[in-house]
C-alpha cells in the first residue's frame, strides 16, 4: 500500500500484480489551493477499533489533517 500526492488530490494504490488503485482523496476545498499534502504511514488506534491496532496514513494539507485507516482489503485471484 502506498500514496501519492499532489495539490489537487491524494491517491492511494495496492502495490502488487495487479496496482489496484484504493482511494482517491479531494483537496478539502477550506485549504489554500497550492497546498501540497504531506503523507505519513504509522499503527495506531481508532475511536471505532480499539481492540487492535491497524494501518493508519495521516494526511497533513496546510493546516487540516485527514487520518485514513486501513482495515482488511480483500484481494482478488
Amino acid at each position: 500500500m502506498t500514496a501519492f500526492g499532489a495539490m489537487s488530490e491524494v491517491c492511494i494504490v495496492q502495490m502488487g500484480p495487479p496496482i489496484v488503485e484504493v482511494m482517491r482523496i479531494k483537496r478539502p476545498t477550506i485549504v489554500k489551493p497550492c497546498a501540497i499534502p504531506y503523507l505519513d504511514y504509522g499503527q495506531g488506534l481508532t475511536p471505532g477499533m480499539q481492540d487492535y491496532t491497524c494501518p493508519l496514513l495521516a494526511i497533513a494539507w496546510d493546516n487540516v489533517i485527514q487520518l485514513v485507516y486501513f482495515d482488511e482489503i480483500g484481494n482478488e485471484v
